[in-house]
């Protein structure tokens, strides 16, 4: 609990000089952090401490960071694709045709969990998903699960950050989870070019790859 208080009284003198910007920033940076789940929601819940600031403000300035850079990122495995030869492409087409009825589920869900949401970002990039329908999905997801941080920061007080401060994970430890997780998507990946998507979707899904 002394690292926790101390952690409020650095945050709460620091947050007069940053402020939203400060939130915004800390969320953008450590959601570049592929893999790793960056405990950015930490510094929502002590900014949500302080009555000068308004906790529904705190949230969309962290979440609209968040959102940034993990359109960056589902940018960067969508153009991934164009290292597919035309025969592959061809391939996943049907897949990209189920993915486009369904992706945005996938990505709220991923955004609304504090689960490692690059391992659905990337394959949803990878399947050159709608950016807007993305953008949307991830945002939505996003305000959520930090609007329940800062409230609940706001009405229970410095009790509810335990839990988040307890998930924090040492650098050595993150270090073996984003290596777990980057096999995952390289898993998925493969699976995505090797797989006969039109006939795998066609005996079990034929309604889906209609368009």
């Amino acid at each position: 609990m002394n690292s926790l208080q101390n952690l409020w009284l650095w945050f709460d003198v620091n947050l007069i000089t940053y402020g939203y910007l400060g939130i915004f920033v800390f969320s953008l940076l450590a959601n570049f952090i592929v893999f790793i789940p960056a405990p950015y929601v930490v510094p929502v819940a002590l900014a949500s401490l302080n009555p000068s600031f308004d906790p529904l403000l705190i949230a969309l300035s962290s979440a609209i960071g968040a959102t940034i850079a993990k359109t960056a990122i589902f940018r960067v495995s969508y153009e991934g694709q164009r290292l597919l030869s035309e025969k592959t492409r061809k391939n996943i087409q049907p897949l990209q045709t189920l993915v486009g009825k369904y992706g945005w589920i996938a990505a709220f869900i991923a955004a609304a969990t504090p689960i490692p949401d690059d391992i659905v970002y990337i394959p949803l990039g990878f399947t050159k998903y709608s950016l807007w329908r993305f953008i949307i999905a991830t945002f939505s997801g996003k305000i959520i699960l930090i609007s329940i941080v800062a409230f609940g920061a706001r009405m229970f007080g410095i009790t509810f950050i335990e839990p988040f401060m307890e998930g924090t994970i040492d650098p050595a430890l993150g270090i073996i989870v984003a290596i777990i997780f980057l096999i995952i998507v390289i898993i998925i990946i493969y699976a995505m070019v090797k797989i006969n998507w039109a006939k795998l979707l066609k005996k079990w899904l034929p309604s889906q790859i209609e368009t």
